[in-house]
């Protein structure tokens, strides 16, 4: 026999019918439909005698907004927020926000537990995010029904746009289409980020086309081909140290000049195969403290530092670039 599937009590006064997507500031909106900015830089956090750097988190900031950054994402997977306190990832979205002024700031908050998320979402809303990032609950192995239930709850508990974060290498669960579909109809559910570079929910639009939906890449290498394929932007990892071609190449997409976008892209890979040789967000700190004196590539154990190889293969990439000499 097939389990019917969860819907919410509508007359439950437990539920809430948003008749439209909470709102953020104004950075992400304009009059009219929802618009989220083309691309975010998934911010690597520095670490400095032991804390985080209250230095060169809004110095990196300040140097993606002049070199053309639309939005960031602090304390996600990048970012190190297993290993960040509650009032670390505070801290580090309160330095964010001040020092990004209206470009719009996402916090990552997904846990694999759904009153973590909500309590984790909520702090980062006090804090003055403008939306939250929220993977699916890693290493929990919930069925498609009780995922819809996980993120039906948060939208019902917090007052902010949510982006669904679907990657499942890293937590080990993953949204079917239909599951998808479903929250996609959910008005504070704005985007979803696919960071395989290929998922099946996110090929398929047609359902998308219900309402306003954003589709974004979280895979640095197949970018430009995820945006000829109709997605609207990305969150990166590269963007840390590149952020002005990755806008240019965004640009280029966004004007359908897709033989500049894939130009650049070109001039990047040498970049971005140095960065898979390892885990991030090891590679990505290396290739920050070679290009920016005052951020240093400080690890917090179980993470450690690149390796010797990796480290000479990133300057290696970056001197390509004209960025090092």
């Amino acid at each position: 026999m097939r389990t019917k599937r969860w819907e919410p009590d509508r007359s439950s006064v437990l539920f809430v019918e948003r008749k439209s997507p909470a709102r953020a500031p104004d950075a992400f909106w304009s009059e009219g439909p929802p618009l989220l900015p083309g691309w975010f830089t998934a911010l690597a956090t520095p670490f400095e005698n032991g804390g985080i750097s209250q230095k060169a988190f809004p110095n990196l900031v300040a140097l993606q907004i002049e070199q053309g950054t639309r939005g960031f994402v602090a304390c996600s997977a990048i970012g190190e927020a297993e290993i960040l306190t509650p009032q670390e990832r505070a801290l580090l979205i309160r330095i964010a926000v001040e020092a990004a002024g209206r470009v719009p700031l996402v916090a990552a908050t997904g846990t694999n537990c759904t009153r973590e998320t909500i309590a984790l979402t909520q702090a980062a809303q006090a804090a003055g995010a403008a939306a939250a990032l929220i993977v699916t609950p890693y290493n929990s192995d919930p069925s498609q029904e009780r995922l819809y239930r996980h993120y039906w709850e948060i939208t019902r508990s917090v007052d902010l746009p949510l982006i669904i974060g679907i990657d499942p290498p890293s937590s080990g669960v993953d949204l079917c289409s239909e599951t998808l579909a479903r929250l996609a109809e959910i008005p504070s559910i704005i985007a979803a980020e696919d960071t395989v570079g290929g998922h099946p929910g996110l090929a398929a639009k047609s359902f998308l086309r219900q309402r306003d939906f954003f589709q974004l890449s979280g895979n640095d290498d197949s970018c430009v081909l995820f945006r000829m394929a109709g997605g609207h932007g990305s969150i990166s990892v590269v963007a840390n140290a590149v952020p002005k071609p990755w806008a240019e190449m965004h640009r280029a997409c966004d004007v359908g000049d897709w033989g500049r976008a894939a130009a650049i892209e070109r001039r990047l890979l040498p970049l971005l195969k140095a960065l898979r040789l390892e885990p991030n967000p090891a590679p990505i700190k290396y290739a920050l403290s070679s290009l920016r004196p005052w951020f240093r590539p400080n690890m917090r154990l179980p993470l450690t530092p690149v390796s010797y190889d990796t480290a000479t293969a990133i300057v290696e990439a970056l001197k390509g670039l004209d960025l090092i000499y």
